[in-house]
């Protein structure tokens, strides 16, 4: 299993080299769902870079313009912001990300508005964005960082945001020392149940100690773009970059994160991951 690598702080050349790799299957696409890391009304690296997105959406108009004989896709950025953040409308009303898609003409979807469907994991029910199911090509474009709760966030958490405002909540509070319902479970179940095509995470800035600003984040550098398409292969190389310059991660290893460890015995840990200098 590949991860592409790229020490770099061009993220504009590395998005399109690597979306190209997966060109035949983007054009065979009818609807195509970016979901990007729109945790709260912080900037970069709280959320997803605009450099990111507007990457994406270039490359995805330029290859769909050029085969226009496909009838094109229809393609969406969605996300759902943090409950405890504030109104979602009025987050993603005033986002940077709004104005890059603005300029694509592409719906930015509130998912904590969206319709939703309550589904039987493997060991819970939760609520979903309906949205998720109907989508047969989803990007998800994480920000590598760290995370008080789930010990780092990165391809397999930022699936989280699809979730309700309900399920969110629950994974998120505590009785005495247990959570309401188990967010290491939730993460990896959820990732079985909707699995995006690719992801392209940003690791070129990070936070450490909390994965916002107003929780305590503090930001470093760390220099890194990475892609793939395995979650866990790629939360387990972004956990080796972030022990880097997170002391709070010291003596720790990847397999030993709760929601890692079931993802993997969930979605089958490569046997092999090959980090590939892209």
């Amino acid at each position: 299993m590949k991860v592409y690598l790229r020490k770099t702080q061009r993220r504009e050349r590395f998005i399109k080299e690597f979306l190209m790799l997966h060109e035949n299957e983007l054009l065979g696409a009818k609807r195509i769902l970016l979901k990007p890391n729109i945790v709260s009304y912080e900037e970069y690296p709280t959320t997803t870079h605009p450099e990111t997105l507007d990457s994406c959406l270039e490359l995805l108009h330029e290859l769909f313009g050029r085969r226009a004989a496909n009838g094109g896709a229809e393609i969406i950025v969605a996300d759902g912001p943090a409950p405890d953040a504030g109104n979602s409308q009025k987050i993603l009303g005033e986002h940077p990300l709004r104005a890059i898609c603005a300029e694509f003409g592409v719906p930015l979807v509130d998912l904590l508005r969206s319709k939703m469907r309550k589904v039987k994991a493997r060991t819970m029910s939760f609520s979903i964005a309906e949205q998720a199911f109907t989508f047969d090509f989803i990007i998800s474009l994480p920000v590598l960082k760290t995370h008080k709760v789930a010990t780092l966030t990165g391809a397999l958490k930022n699936q989280f945001g699809i979730f309700s405002k309900k399920d969110r909540v629950l994974f998120h509070t505590k009785i005495g020392k247990r959570r309401l319902k188990d967010i290491h479970r939730g993460i990896a179940e959820i990732n079985a149940m909707v699995r995006p095509k690719i992801f392209i995470v940003d690791a070129v800035r990070t936070l450490i100690n909390a994965n916002e600003r107003r929780h305590g984040g503090v930001v470093a550098d760390l220099g890194y773009m990475l892609a793939g398409t395995h979650p866990v292969a790629l939360d387990v190389v972004g956990f080796s970059l972030l022990k880097r310059v997170a002391r709070e991660l010291e003596g720790m290893e990847a397999e030993g994160v709760p929601h890692i460890k079931y993802s993997a015995e969930l979605l089958g840990m490569p046997p092999k991951v090959e980090v590939v200098e892209f």
